[in-house]
């Protein structure tokens, strides 16, 4: 179905939007680095019913995920600049409390 058939009948509008929207849903991934993606697979698997984790919880959650990998442990300022990485990407947000809000869902795709 395309958009110029169905705004020649208007009943197909709504699935013309909805063939719109998973195609740009299809398409808008964003990669990350093997850090980045073990932290927000980390925090995801450990975050509260709001979406959110204490930054230390993080650290300490990340870590643990690391081990299992047999990967270095993160120390604070490198979770610090994944961190920033993450709230540029729009993937999470970090208040001034230490507390970082999950904004994006995980899902595994392996390519």
């Amino acid at each position: 179905m395309n958009t110029a058939g169905a705004i020649a009948v208007p009943v197909l509008i709504p699935f013309a939007a909805l063939s719109l929207w998973n195609k740009f849903c299809a398409h808008s991934t964003i990669p990350l680095s093997r850090e980045q993606a073990t932290a927000i697979f980390a925090m995801w698997h450990r975050k509260d019913a709001n979406h959110k984790i204490k930054k230390p919880r993080a650290l300490e959650e990340i870590n643990v995920l690391l081990a299992v990998f047999k990967l270095p442990a993160l120390d604070d300022g490198e979770l610090d600049v994944i961190l920033r990485d993450l709230v540029a990407l729009d993937c999470i947000e970090l208040n001034a409390d230490g507390e970082i809000w999950l904004r994006e869902w995980v899902s595994t795709s392996y390519s």
